[in-house]
């Protein structure tokens, strides 16, 4: 354990904060909050919002109707998003 924390102190650059997936997911998560206040009113989720826009579209481009596992390969869906 001793020589795993002196591995860690002499790469800073393997540091929590000094890795760019920490720092993408800190913004996403912020992003995503700052929906929620929006949402509330309407009660839906930020995951429910997005199947609705993707349903929105949908309706735009002519299709009236949509499964789920259409739904889901749609690349602003994350199906995991959904529980």
């Amino acid at each position: 354990m001793a020589d795993e924390k002196a591995a860690l102190s002499a790469c800073p650059a393997l540091h929590l904060e000094n890795q760019l997936c920490f720092s993408l997911y800190r913004l996403s998560r912020m992003v995503t909050q700052s929906y929620t206040p929006l949402l509330k009113p309407l009660d839906i989720t930020y995951p429910q919002y997005l199947v609705l826009l993707v349903l929105w579209r949908n309706e735009e481009d002519g299709l009236t109707s949509m499964s789920v596992s259409q739904l889901t390969t749609r690349p602003e869906v994350d199906s995991n998003h959904f529980s």
